[in-house]
């Protein structure tokens, strides 16, 4: 039985959102009616806790399933009868685990594990599950939209959210407690992670999703976890029973719990916030912020109490900091291994630009030391054995996920073999879009040119009704047409540029070809931006009558009318990280604004219209027959069809900046940032500019800008902007340069960027190794054996590739100095056929005293690259190592100069 406190909390909650759910209500209250006590208590909670938009996107009989499953978990299993009442509720029955697309699933999973944890005790089931988890997924890099956990499991792929989301979903499946956690931004390298934590006799163990070892609180992530200036997990809601877990704050609807001390040193930092009085302030939003990806990313947000203070248990590194209050702000680098606590004065006010120094500012961040709390000595035997099954996991993992693919099949559709590829599991729904009734192959050659407009993500869980469903529209219905001049598209327009980036197969100077392009990637194409895929056109046609639909094409200004009069949004009951689809935008006439920005574009790609999403600006365009159109409401109260008529701005696509649109063409100022070495630079990598916007920077979306030459060109909205510029070091530690300056409109600002080039000294490091195994084909030898204190070198090599090659001949130019080395020279490669390939048969000979090892598949490359904070998704490895396993450099892929700069290091080391 649940509590009273549980029972009076979720019906609370649930009659909080009655008035949102007003369209679905009638319905919904009917379908509780038929349930149980129990049941009711499980639903009203998840009802009245959950995004609102997922009410409008999936069906009652969806949460049912798992309301259902969790109440029979709960009196059959052991281990879950155990839990505290919330632990139970989030991390067993809760169905949403981050930000992934919810399906019946739970019984699934139950169905494949509960044989194999048969007899079990709980830390041998939860090692066995991770192995089931391996056998089924493994880690893919991909875009941000989180897929289902069947998704993974039918594409057996997905990157660390989507693997630790699967991983979960398995836990839970069998009623063992279970949670995704999360460090939203490394401090010592650019990226984040998820993991898995499982609540295990009554404490909180983790694991790497997807990646068993043979012991609990083991993972590759160990050190970089020490390094964690934030780790946490989030509820979507704030009920608590028994859980003592530190309560970081809110956003919207998610709570947040601080993670951190379990894995990294940390301390309970103190921030307190005055006024220019040198008074508290009370209720200053306090953003704490890691610089990564060259830019502060906000990782938490705090509010000072009465006493104008915040406290927060964080990891021993440097983080920014600012605060914001009544539109005055002060900003400051926390420096955690040092301080315990810092002050702020809220002197600098938002409406002045007294603060706006327009000069470099530099400073050292510096990231948090390693400081493992876990250490492992597994035997010999645990270490084979967990190569074995993983050997075995990924053999029928892949044999698995190759039987979906049907050769014969896909011989009557060629030219969609590889999309049918990368489909995986989801193979037979693309083959039965591309054909008649599943088995006659389909001439139309609309349907693979829809299919083209997708994401590689989007074929492994697309259906084929919901490609049926935007196949409706065609490119001869719609009204808007690009603009020709001598029956060539306007090669001014910003709309042609963009077209041929999208699909360089087309003849763009034949005007029907690019008409058909255009048509498809902004009008037929289903994707709009991380949404889910639905069949939105059908609904979206049968939800508006003639007359609106004809007034929505004569003027399409009035289409965002009608969206900000009509959808309604309440902050609390959102998640940021999810949009609302437009059929439940629609459905339930709730979604946040970039729900509303998706809405308006498929509500124009629906009536024929053109329409996008600006990729930079994260705005809504049409396109009114030779440019792209910003709406010119769109951030103001709704004006009516008689004024917004004609009156659209102009685009100009990637260089246009968000700004509060007027009736006139906004205020602009061009940027031109002067660097002296264009190679060096890469946007979001080493340098990012941001706009100040209701009190904070907006880091805008350059992803794949590159310097022309050695001057780049932005046409920028009128306004203060900060351009930050990092050089990272081995050590984590970074060299930052921060210029905040004003454009103003009219105005031609030139800056010349400055990149401080890193010393030898800065990239040293002190890593040790963990040791490994590795063959010279006829016996086995341990890395520290082979190294025997010595100074040496260590390269992972995967010959016959283009970056190996480079090393290679490097190495080859460097034939004396390495023949000269007092150390070790280990070549890993795969197999004996490595060292027939011809550049490296010639290495072997000029440099004698090189030796060569095996290790199948490299697969201690990974491990290695990840010790010594590399990528590890890229070949040749090369290490340079002190007095045995102490990794002191290390460099992935091919970097020029890369052998020269590794002996000189252990040259300068020996010194």
């Amino acid at each position: 039985m649940f509590s009273v406190q549980l029972e009076k909390y979720a019906n609370k909650k649930f009659e909080e959102r009655k008035a949102v759910y007003e369209p679905i209500l009638p319905e919904l209250v009917e379908q509780f009616n038929q349930c149980g006590r129990e049941e009711r208590i499980l639903l009203e909670f998840l009802y009245g806790t959950m995004p609102v938009r997922d009410a409008g996107e999936y069906e009652f009989k969806v949460f049912l399933s798992y309301v259902t499953h969790a109440n029979w978990l709960r009196e059959h299993m052991e281990w879950t009868r155990q839990l505290p009442e919330d632990y139970f509720i989030h991390y067993v029955f809760y169905p949403r685990v981050n930000s992934e697309d919810i399906t019946e699933c739970r019984q699934f999973f139950y169905d494949h594990l509960k044989d194999r944890i048969k007899d079990k005790n709980m830390t041998e089931a939860v090692l066995e599950i991770n192995y089931w988890c391996a056998e089924n997924a493994t880690y893919e890099a991909s875009d941000s939209r989180t897929i289902s956990p069947m998704t993974v499991y039918n594409s057996g792929k997905g990157r660390c959210g989507e693997e630790s989301t699967f991983a979960v979903t398995a836990f839970r499946s069998v009623g063992i407690a279970a949670r995704q956690v999360y460090t939203p931004r490394w401090a010592h390298c650019d990226d984040n992670h998820a993991w898995v934590e499982i609540f295990v006799d009554g404490t909180w163990c983790f694991l790497g999703a997807c990646e068993p070892e043979e012991v609990l609180n083991k993972g590759w992530f160990l050190n970089a976890s020490s390094r964690a200036l934030l780790v946490h997990s989030r509820t979507f809601s704030d009920y608590r029973s028994e859980s003592t877990e530190e309560h970081i704050g809110k956003e919207d609807l998610l709570s947040y719990y601080n993670s951190t001390s379990t894995y990294a040193k940390t301390r309970c930092f103190k921030i307190f916030v005055k006024d220019k009085n040198l008074e508290p302030v009370c209720g200053a939003k306090v953003s704490l912020e890691i610089l990564n990806y060259a830019e502060f990313a906000s990782v938490t947000e705090l509010y000072t109490d009465e006493k104008g203070c915040v406290s927060i248990t964080i990891g021993l590194g440097d983080i920014h900091i600012r605060a914001v209050k009544d539109g005055f702000f002060a900003e400051a680098m926390g420096h955690v291994r040092t301080q315990e606590e810092i002050t702020l004065i809220l002197n600098d006010n938002l409406l002045s630009k007294d603060w706006v120094t327009d000069s470099w500012e530099m400073c050292e961040v510096e990231a948090p030391k390693d400081s493992v709390k876990y250490q492992f000595n597994l035997t010999r035997e645990q270490q084979a054995t967990n190569r074995s099954k993983l050997r075995e996991a990924k053999l029928l993992r892949e044999n698995r996920i190759e039987s979906y693919y049907d050769e014969a099949l896909a011989e009557n559709v060629p030219d969609a073999k590889e999309i049918l590829h990368l489909a995986k599991g989801n193979f037979m729904e693309i083959y039965r879009f591309l054909t008649v009734d599943g088995n006659n192959v389909d001439s139309n050659q609309d349907r693979l040119a829809l299919l083209k407009t997708l994401k590689v993500k989007d074929y492994k869980d697309v259906t084929a009704s919901v490609l049926e469903d935007h196949l409706k529209v065609r490119e001869s219905s719609y009204k808007y047409r690009p603009v020709y001049k001598d029956n060539i598209a306007h090669e001014d327009s910003i709309v042609y540029k963009e077209s041929i980036e999208f699909n360089d197969s087309c003849v763009y100077n034949d005007s029907i070809a690019y008409e058909y392009s255009f048509a498809m990637e902004y009008i037929v194409c289903p994707r709009i931006y991380l949404e889910e895929l639905t069949a939105y056109r059908s609904y979206i046609n049968s939800y508006f009558d003639e007359d609106t639909k004809q007034k929505f094409i004569s003027n399409p200004n009035s289409i965002w009318d009608y969206i900000k009069e009509i959808i309604k949004f309440q902050k609390e009951f959102d998640y940021q990280t999810i949009t609302a689809t437009p059929i439940g935008c629609l459905k339930l006439q709730q979604g946040n604004t970039l729900s509303q920005k998706i809405l308006f574009v498929a509500i124009c790609r629906t009536l024929g219209i053109p329409a996008r999403l600006n990729k930079v600006t994260m705005e809504p365009e049409f396109f009114d027959g030779k440019d792209f159109c910003i709406l010119v409401n769109q951030n103001r109260d709704c004006l009516s069809l008689d004024q917004d008529k004609d009156k659209s701005i102009k685009s100009n696509g990637y260089d246009k900046m968000p700004h509060d649109l007027s009736l006139h063409e906004p205020e602009r100022g061009n940027l031109i940032l002067l660097v002296e070495n264009k190679e060096k630079w890469t946007y979001g990598q080493n340098f990012t500019l941001g706009k100040l916007q209701e009190g904070q920077y907006l880091t805008l979306d350059y992803e794949g800008l590159k310097f022309p030459d050695k001057e780049l060109s932005l046409l920028l909205e009128a306004g203060i902007y900060r351009l930050i510029v990092t050089t990272r070091m081995p050590n984590g530690n970074q060299h930052m340069s921060v210029r905040i300056f004003e454009i103003q409109s009219e105005e031609e600002k030139r800056i010349q960027m400055i990149l401080r080039e890193n010393q030898l000294e800065d990239l040293l490091v002190d890593n040790e190794i963990a040791d490994f195994e590795i063959s010279d084909g006829q016996m086995e030898y341990w890395l520290s054996g082979l190294m025997k204190e010595q100074n040496g070198i260590l390269a992972f090599l995967d010959e016959g590739k283009e970056p190996t090659e480079h090393v290679l001949n490097e190495m080859l130019e460097k034939e004396t100095e390495l023949q000269k080395f007092h150390g070790n020279i280990l070549f890993i490669v795969k197999d004996q056929e490595a060292i027939t390939n011809e550049t490296m048969k010639k290495v072997l000979e000029k440099i004698p005293n090189i030796q060569v090892y095996f290790d199948p598949e490299l697969e201690h490359a990974e491990p290695v690259a990840r010790r010594m904070y590399v990528d590890p998704e890229k070949l040749p490895l090369l290490v340079a190592l002190n007095q045995g396993c102490t990794g002191v450099y290390s460099c992935a892929g091919y970097n020029v100069g890369s052998v020269a700069l590794i002996l000189k290091i252990l040259d300068k080391i020996n010194k």
